[in-house]
């Protein structure tokens, strides 16, 4: 999903292994249950080569429902909510870059 909003967005997205880029981002993702359903809690770490963090982009994107395992909530649809975003947020850091 992520690759695919990157398009939309004008950004190649190349595997973390292949040599050569000058940015790399990492993602974390955390699911947790509240009062009001489920809760997915994001950050993206862009970093330079050495591994220096140069920007993050974070968010939540919620569902409507609660699950014993709150991962079982997440849909494509919150998926789909968080790669627009990021790649959004991601092209305009690049872009005043």
């Amino acid at each position: 999903m992520l690759n695919s909003s990157a398009q939309t967005d004008g950004l190649t997205i190349l595997p973390a292994t292949r040599a050569g880029a000058k940015y790399r981002v990492k993602g974390y993702f955390s699911a947790l249950n509240d009062s009001n359903g489920t809760m997915l809690v994001y950050v993206w770490d862009v970093v330079d080569g050495t591994g220096k963090r140069l920007h993050r982009i974070n968010g939540r994107e919620r569902t409507g429902t609660s699950k014993t395992d709150p991962w079982q909530a997440i849909t494509d649809k919150e998926m789909q909510r968080v790669a627009a975003a990021t790649t959004s947020r991601l092209k305009t850091w690049v872009d005043k870059r």
